[in-house]
């Protein structure tokens, strides 16, 4: 089995473990600024025009879209605020475990049992990804059609 069978079965199998599943993005994470030190590791290697025996070495000052780091890097921000003692209010501590395992890379995947659930943790999500800087959008959820009947059959709804 490949490593994205795996991610694709680890994360069918914990949608399933609630009634509404949960899914959203970050657009543009991988756009967000590099530390002065961190930019000695992050270099561009260029070819003067005028004289092709010169090398012309440029740093980035951005982590740049496809550098293997940048999942990594992403994750460990997202933690760091995750970590941070601003959010260890007693309301909110159980949104904030449930965002330390719902991120992979840039997309929040989970589930919550209600939709007054999903109402609550859609507020304090925003919440606390907006204290961090970040966004989140393009949610989408599943929700029951019919919620009297024991039906099945559900919906994907999405807002982006």
């Amino acid at each position: 089995m490949t490593s994205q069978n795996q991610t694709c079965c680890k994360l069918t199998c914990y949608l399933g473990c609630c009634k509404l599943a949960l899914l959203s993005c970050q657009p543009c994470c991988k756009l967000k600024l590099l530390s002065g030190e961190d930019r000695e590791f992050l270099r561009l290697l260029w070819w003067n025009i005028k004289d092709r025996s010169k090398l012309e070495f440029f740093r980035y000052c951005r982590v740049v879209l496809g550098v293997t780091s940048s999942p990594f890097l992403l994750n460990a921000s997202i933690r760091h605020h995750l970590n941070s003692t601003e959010y260890q209010l007693e309301y909110l501590q159980t949104t904030v475990e449930k965002l330390k395992r719902a991120f992979h890379v840039d997309n929040l995947t989970t589930s919550v049992e209600s939709q007054e659930e999903l109402e609550q943790f859609k507020m304090q999500t925003m919440e606390i990804i907006n204290a961090a800087s970040f966004e989140l959008r393009c949610w989408a959820h599943t929700g029951v059609q019919d919620q009297e009947s024991k039906s099945e059959n559900y919906e994907i709804t999405s807002r982006c």
